[in-house]
């Protein structure tokens, strides 16, 4: 065999080789931790700030209701597009969508210098959690944890709850359930107990034997001490013990394949309408 024609044999299996290899998308990388999926084209630190708050959140709740390793019952992938001009096409009618075989969100990453995610994102992925690992208490304490969880402050393994949330954005009774939660949460004789009373209310034991073991009082009694805190108004945010997390060693990362990110943003863009017909989502259509 001459070694032109083995020349030609040889490139003619490179080129077929490199048309075996995935096609990665020019700057959409994933990180991976828990049940989390943060596909980011906004650079290397806000993908990581955005899973670290992600991861922070899911320890922290893990720690107030019992549940050490708390997961999902779907992926949960997060869409960070780098600017609002990306991410303006592909704005969900809502926070969370169910995706073909995961739970789907969408952020930009110049929306806030100092917030990688947004409260109500927060909030959902609270609920979500909440819902898929503990006990089911009244909707009205879920939907605080959620406030409160929705005013974490992450920077790595530093942890704060409780700034108040802005004027107007809660009222009534859920302003004050967040109220009692922020004072239950951040002051100290009632922090050290409040995982005595969560777990109480899992056990659906009921907000007198709940308040009774975990703070030796009636309900009552702890209401008044709650007017007297919402009245003294002096609401701030307390540190709590994160994760032990270094995001720029701890998480999974990968380049993403064009392919794959064109089928994600393909899902946002349904909006929880329709899936892609092979998913279970998509069977369960069928």
């Amino acid at each position: 065999m001459s070694q032109v024609l083995l020349n030609q044999m040889l490139r003619a299996f490179l080129i077929a080789l490199l048309a075996a290899l995935p096609v990665f998308s020019a700057d959409w990388v994933e990180y991976r931790s828990g049940p989390f999926h943060v596909y980011s084209n906004a650079g290397d630190r806000k993908g990581r700030e955005a899973l670290t708050e992600l991861e922070q959140l899911r320890f922290v709740l893990g720690g107030l209701v019992g549940k050490a390793e708390m997961t999902a019952l779907w992926p949960i992938n997060v869409v960070l597009f780098q600017n609002q001009k990306e991410y303006g096409p592909h704005v969900l009618p809502t926070p969370l969508v169910d995706g073909g075989a995961s739970t789907l969100a969408a952020w930009t990453a110049d929306a806030s210098k100092t917030d990688p995610l947004p409260r109500d994102l927060l909030r959902a992925v609270t609920l979500l959690l909440l819902h898929d690992n503990a006990g089911r208490m009244a909707p009205g304490m879920e939907t605080g944890l959620a406030d409160l969880f929705s005013t974490i402050e992450v920077n790595a393994t530093h942890v704060s709850v409780g700034t108040l949330p802005a004027k107007g954005e809660l009222s009534g009774d859920r302003l004050r359930i967040w109220t009692k939660l922020q004072m239950l949460t951040t002051q100290p004789e009632y922090a050290g107990k409040l995982r005595v009373y969560l777990n109480n209310l899992q056990q659906a034991g009921g907000e007198d034997v709940a308040v009774r073991n975990a703070y030796d009082t009636t309900p009552a009694k702890l209401e008044e001490r709650v007017d007297a805190y919402a009245k003294a108004g002096k609401f701030e945010a307390a540190p709590v013990t994160g994760r032990a997390i270094n995001p720029n060693r701890d998480y999974v990362e990968k380049e993403v394949a064009k392919t794959a990110m064109d089928a994600l943003i393909a899902e946002l863009d349904a909006k929880g309408k329709s899936f892609p017909p092979d998913s279970p989502r998509g069977l369960l259509a069928k």
